[in-house]
């Protein structure tokens, strides 16, 4: 497995427990605010894997991963 699929894998993970994080908060502004907490942690890891000149491919690679993995989750949990 390349190192660019256990990124999006970890952002997809990440999506997940902040849409399930997301759903327990009052307003929308914390929520969005879990979500971006979320991708600010995966540049962080993102980092620790590419050492070298793949700065674009950490700050973009799975970003719409983590959003749509977040907005499922955070529907599903809400609805429950």
């Amino acid at each position: 497995m390349d190192s660019e699929d256990k990124l999006l894998i970890i952002r997809g993970v990440l999506g997940g427990i902040a849409g399930v994080l997301s759903s327990q908060v009052p307003t929308f502004y914390v929520s969005v605010l879990v979500v971006v907490s979320a991708y600010l942690i995966s540049l962080a890891i993102g980092f620790l894997f590419f050492r070298g000149n793949k700065t674009r491919t950490v700050l973009t690679k799975g970003i719409i991963t983590l959003v749509v993995a977040w907005f499922l989750i955070l529907i599903v949990t809400y609805n429950l």
